[in-house]
């Protein structure tokens, strides 16, 4: 009720930071970093913290993302994370986009996987659909051109929605929905 910074909550992390997520007492981070908790405990470009005590980084949970994470998106037990990666859990490909569970290790979907074409810079929710905007015209495997945004279910591979396609000009640093706007 101060607004005064918790003194005992300090994940620690030694470098950027670009995104937050909570769900439950958990918090998920995103960003440009290697090491969490003063440099004791390696997390690559994101981690999960419990949201009580002192901020402990969760032992176990640990997707290993080869580069930057820009935006995260929870819809129940599922993460979605967006950025510049090419590779998750230690050499997975996975595209600038994908979706991992919330709970055990940090294991990706296997089956989800949306090959985006560009960087991910934006993430929305709505219902069982997730809209994904960035710096990408294409997504899929085989290809589908997609310029800067597009919408792709939350369940089955991560095939990208077929109906809608707003065709934009231009880079999408920010997405929000409202009903269904």
């Amino acid at each position: 009720t101060t607004g005064l910074v918790e003194p005992t909550w300090d994940p620690d992390i030694e470098a950027v930071v670009y995104t937050l997520a909570i769900s439950g007492t958990d918090i998920f981070v995103g960003g440009a970093f290697t090491k969490v908790k003063g440099g004791t405990v390696t997390r690559n470009n994101i981690a999960k913290f419990s949201t009580a005590g002192t901020g402990v980084v969760d032992a176990s949970w640990n997707p290993n993302l080869n580069a930057q994470v820009i935006e995260i998106a929870i819809s129940g037990t599922d993460l979605f994370a967006g950025g510049t990666f090419t590779t998750v859990n230690g050499g997975t490909p996975r595209n600038r986009l994908a979706k991992f569970y919330t709970s055990g290790t940090g294991t990706v979907n296997p089956d989800w996987d949306p090959n985006i074409g560009g960087t991910v810079y934006a993430l929305a929710i709505s219902g069982s659909d997730i809209y994904v905007g960035g710096a990408f015209n294409t997504v899929n495997s085989p290809v589908v051109t997609r310029k800067f945004a597009a919408r792709f279910p939350t369940t089955g591979t991560g095939v990208v929605d077929g109906t809608w396609n707003p065709d934009l000009n231009n880079i999408v640093n920010a997405l929000c929905i409202n009903g269904s706007d």
